[in-house]
């Protein structure tokens, strides 16, 4: 009888607990996937809601900008052959580091700029950047930094609020206090 009662007592607590747990990880997957649904036109200027987009990750997932988690974005645009984009990455990544739990952080290289598209994670490893990186090749001679963004160079920064407007478009390379201060006004 009493080995009866120790099975009962422990299938209560497994249940409990395997509640408790499916309904705490539930809660934390609805706040990653929390939408924004920006008021207004898409346009890539300061005011304006930023086009969306969603771009496979260097490490095999996606990422869309829409899809903020209810938090402000950085999106960078960068190739690996690019001089500022390179002065200014390892800001990115310090800030990256300071602040990924209040601000995300996509750093989209634009894969159809690249000499070699297939150096871009080489480049990212060499330099222990770990920040996520988004891949925009050309999809039917289309790409997000081209047309969506309408870039004709790299870098440019896009600093977009929980709302998804744009609070800050920033075309060329950054300094780190203009990035800090820009990111301290966001993680407010």
């Amino acid at each position: 009888m009493k080995w009866r009662n120790v099975v009962v007592l422990l299938l209560i607590v497994v249940a409990v607990a395997g509640t408790f747990w499916f309904y705490s990880a539930k809660g934390q997957d609805e706040a990653a996937l929390q939408v924004v649904h920006c008021q207004g036109e898409p346009q890539p200027e300061e005011g304006y809601c930023a086009p969306n987009f969603k771009l496979a990750t260097l490490d095999g997932r996606s990422v869309e900008l829409a899809q903020n988690g209810g938090k402000p974005t950085v999106v960078n645009f960068w190739t690996t052959w690019c001089g500022y984009c390179k002065q200014e990455m390892p800001y990115f990544q310090k800030a990256f580091n300071s602040y990924k739990d209040r601000v995300n952080f996509i750093m989209v290289n634009l894969t159809a700029m690249e000499r070699k598209p297939e150096e871009v994670s080489s480049f990212v490893k060499q330099n222990h950047f770990t920040f996520p990186v988004a891949m925009d090749p050309a999809k039917n001679g289309q790409t997000v930094g081209i047309d969506q963004y309408h870039l004709f160079g790299v870098p440019a920064t896009f600093i977009v609020g929980k709302d998804g407007k744009i609070l800050h478009k920033f075309v060329g390379g950054m300094k780190e206090q203009a990035l800090f201060s820009m990111i301290d006004e966001l993680a407010k």
